[in-house]
């Protein structure tokens, strides 16, 4: 049993997105076999949040209050200017936050600290200098990777100029980020590829994206006349997916079938997101409490994505309950699918229409990807199968992989 401090840039609950519901199932699976200290910001606005299950999966756990006010956020993003850091990284980084790192390291002894998101490595700088824990980092996305692609499709505004700042000099931080590691996990092999080219003196362990097969269970599919898409929709690479399908595909789908309805399902829409909602037959529904019925009730989940990184749960997820899936490549990407056997590909305008019709006009395709959907998952992507990646990395690097500082040093 290893004494485990972990960071993450969010308090892991409520479970509304993806990036919260795989820190969840990682507390929760090394919470099985290890002692975790989880050290996690609250935003500010949030007021008294729902720690959910957390304290009791957890021996300790810690927040500070992160204000994402505009002058607390200015303040973060002129001082990474300053040190020369992404914005991205400066927009993490919270003085009291370190301050607890630094508390925790000098009075108790950690085995392992395990840090989620590249963006939180400028906190290894805060742990005690006494001490010398081995350290293990999981990405959720090389945003080098994300950087490159959104910067292909973004407006020319303020974010833009933003993005390409950070893509300027970013892969070359997050490489160097990823090497202050002894252990480090990617989400697909098009990532561990990456992070072996980028930081080779890591030890790299594949551990995909998983879903909870008993929490969404199988219904066949059943006739509908609503496409969904799920996922926060203040990300950027989601924007871009919903506002780019609203106004480019399903037009041409009204036109063939004035009935169908595009719901758009997650928290924290955008601007740009609410205003579909003046289009015709598109709902703008927001955070759910359960996506679960939103599943059932749709022809497809439709992933519609141009950009991002990492691999989409929500592809995960609607193949478990037995809802068909309709993905652009980028979509799919790093999950072990097949088109046409438990999803259908599309890009184009033209092929997202011709997919979306021939699925509302045969039940017997519907059928077929939504059983080999469940398959695969059942099969390939339990969290139980993922996560035991992570396990074998812990192993190794508690193995008495030997330990180096030097990389850290050029880390701010």
């Amino acid at each position: 049993m290893a004494e485990i401090l972990f960071l993450s840039p969010r308090w892991p609950w409520p479970l509304f997105d993806g990036g919260r519901i795989r820190i969840y199932e990682t507390i929760r699976h090394l919470a099985r076999r290890h002692r975790v200290t989880l050290l996690a910001p609250v935003r500010e606005v949030d007021g008294d949040p729902d720690l959910g299950p957390i304290p009791g999966l957890c021996a300790q756990v810690f927040s500070t209050v992160r204000s994402d006010r505009l002058p607390a956020i200015g303040a973060r993003l002129a001082a990474g200017l300053m040190r020369g850091t992404p914005l991205i990284q400066s927009f993490f980084f919270d003085k009291g936050l370190a301050g607890r790192v630094r508390d925790l390291t000098f009075r108790q002894a950690f085995d392992i600290i395990h840090i989620e998101y590249p963006v939180m490595a400028a906190y290894l700088k805060a742990v005690d200098p006494g001490v010398r824990p081995k350290r293990i980092l999981s990405t959720h996305n090389i945003e080098s990777i994300r950087f490159d692609r959104e910067t292909n499709f973004s407006h020319w505004d303020s974010r833009r100029l933003l993005l390409m700042g950070d893509k300027v000099f970013f892969k070359s931080w997050e490489a160097t980020a990823i090497r202050q590691f002894h252990g480090v996990t990617a989400v697909s092999e098009l990532e561990q590829q990456w992070i072996e080219e980028n930081a080779p003196e890591a030890s790299v362990e594949l551990v995909p994206n998983g879903v909870d097969a008993e929490h969404y269970a199988f219904h066949p599919p059943s006739p509908s006349r609503n496409l969904t898409f799920v996922g926060s929709m203040d990300y950027p690479p989601n924007i871009d997916a919903v506002v780019w399908f609203s106004q480019e595909v399903f037009p041409r789908l009204l036109e063939m079938s004035s009935d169908l309805r595009f719901r758009v399902v997650g928290s924290r829409p955008d601007r740009r997101v609410l205003d579909l909602a003046r289009l015709p037959g598109i709902e703008i529904a927001g955070q759910v409490p359960d996506i679960r019925p939103y599943l059932s009730e749709s022809l497809a989940l439709i992933v519609p994505l141009r950009s991002g990184g990492g691999t989409r749960l929500k592809i995960l997820q609607a193949m478990a309950a037995g809802c068909p899936v309709i993905s652009t490549t980028v979509g799919a990407e790093g999950l072990q699918v097949a088109p046409g056997i438990n999803f259908l590909a599309a890009d184009s305008v033209d092929q997202w229409v011709s997919e979306v019709n021939r699925l509302r006009s045969s039940p017997a395709l519907a059928m077929q990807l939504a059983e080999a959907g469940r398959e695969l998952v059942d099969s390939k992507y339990t969290w139980r199968e993922c996560l035991a990646g992570l396990d074998r990395l812990y192993e190794k690097v508690l193995d008495g992989m030997p330990v180096s500082y030097s990389a850290a040093q050029g880390i701010q």
